[in-house]
């Protein structure tokens, strides 16, 4: 472990705050499904909807904007950029060997089947570095439409 970082997160203020000139969060913020879970209060603007879902969508894509600028500040610090990404959330747990990354091509995406509740498995992946902002970086596209 090189380095550690601890914060008190609070995704629904960091969303607020960083969306708050986004013209694409109130129209984003209609979206059904889980993925605005963990979303932890109603604002004003929501105009007295409950906005909170059940899981926990919101603070895992919040856990993958994190991931990456993380990953970019630790190159930017060694002057090394990464040849891949793995990408696995914090709450998997593994029942079998990881397949060696030497198996996995270079080139491509790499995710698991099943599991994908009707979208992209989010479980764990493995991806080059190039595609990293693609991956990671639903948060941003909340933001920005």
């Amino acid at each position: 472990l090189q380095q550690i970082r601890l914060e008190n997160e609070n995704v629904t203020a960091a969303l607020y705050s960083q969306g708050a000139k986004s013209p694409f969060l109130p129209a984003a913020l209609q979206i059904r499904g889980n993925w605005l879970g963990c979303l932890e209060r109603e604002r004003p603007e929501n105009q007295g909807k409950d906005m909170r879902r059940k899981g926990s969508g919101l603070c895992l894509i919040y856990g993958q904007k994190q991931c990456m600028l993380m990953i970019q500040d630790w190159e930017a610090k060694n002057r090394h950029r990464y040849q891949r990404v793995v990408f696995s959330r914090p709450d998997f747990h593994w029942t079998a060997p990881h397949v060696p990354p030497s198996f996995l091509s270079m080139e491509h995406i790499w995710i698991m089947d099943g599991q994908d509740n009707g979208g992209l498995n989010d479980r764990h992946w493995i991806f080059p570095r190039s595609l990293m902002e693609m991956m990671l970086g639903a948060w941003d596209s909340i933001l920005d439409g």
